[in-house]
């Protein structure tokens, strides 16, 4: 996956938005906890920046900072991940 430039990220809605389609992409399949590839991307970005999912919506054009966005790049937070192909499916391994 083409690692975005730490400039090109910068609200919360864009790391979102960045990671639903890289998501989608990879084709993932999803079913612990989350239904679909922007579900997924929010509950990753929002456990980095450590906020909750009852955050208004107005919050996710907030900028993120430089620590959050390397809490983001993480392999702990892993919205920058690596995936591999195992069998017919695809599952996310830290970057």
């Amino acid at each position: 996956m083409q690692l975005p430039q730490h400039d090109e990220l910068i609200s919360m809605r864009d790391w979102v938005r960045w990671g639903a389609s890289s998501f989608s992409a990879a084709e993932l399949s999803f079913g612990h906890g989350t239904q679909s590839a922007l579900d997924d991307a929010l509950a990753l970005v929002l456990h980095a920046v450590h906020l909750d999912h009852a955050l208004p919506a107005d919050y996710l054009e907030a900028r993120v900072t430089a620590a959050e966005a390397e809490r983001l790049h993480s392999p702990q937070d892993h919205v920058d991940v690596d995936l591999a192909r195992r069998g017919d499916q695809h599952v996310l391994l830290p970057g």
